[in-house]
């Protein structure tokens, strides 16, 4: 097939392309370690997929506000790794942070019935604490009940199955990352 002026200027295009995108990437991903600003993929049913922008900065978290947390309770990291809930990295001593939505905060009630969590007498749905994972692997709660003290959060998944306060317990502020906003 002979080319034409036409097919070897779209070639030529198509080659610029692949080393600029390439080039943006690495920029765009430089750019994320130094400014507070970045775009996180969840890829857990334990939240809605797909790309979420995060801010570090330092905040106050508010009920109902999604946030990046660490899991940094050695024996939670752990067992996340070793049943693949999540991945290992680089951020968090050795573990991917985790997209969860703040459910409770200082000062709330907070009490775990047959039917699921409720914060301040209200149920939230989706929250009762299981005995088994999806694949059938026993589960433990951490989570301790009454007035959430000043500094810790409780973060929970949208999904029943979400790896959560429900079984690490409450979150420290400290473990608090970043606001995340859905893309």
């Amino acid at each position: 097939m002979q080319k034409t002026p036409q097919s070897n200027k779209l070639h030529k295009n198509r080659l610029i392309t692949v080393p600029n995108f390439c080039l943006l990437m690495i920029a765009i991903l430089t750019i994320m370690k130094i400014v507070p600003y970045g775009v996180y993929y969840n890829h857990t049913t334990s939240m809605p997929l797909g790309f979420y922008w995060v801010h570090k900065h330092k905040f106050t978290p508010k009920q109902n506000q999604l946030v990046l947390v660490c899991l940094t309770n050695k024996e939670y990291r752990e067992l996340a790794i070793s049943r693949q809930y999540l991945p290992t990295s680089n951020n968090c001593d050795g573990v991917e942070p985790m997209l969860k939505r703040i459910a409770g905060i200082s000062g709330d009630a907070l009490l775990a019935t047959p039917l699921g969590i409720t914060i301040n007498g209200r149920l939230i749905s989706n929250t009762r604490i299981l005995n088994q994972d999806g694949l059938l692997r026993k589960m433990s709660s951490r989570l301790q009940v009454g007035i959430i003290p000043k500094g810790y959060y409780l973060v929970l998944g949208d999904s029943p199955m979400s790896f959560d306060s429900r079984y690490y317990g409450l979150v420290p502020e400290s473990n608090i990352i970043a606001t995340a906003y859905k893309l």
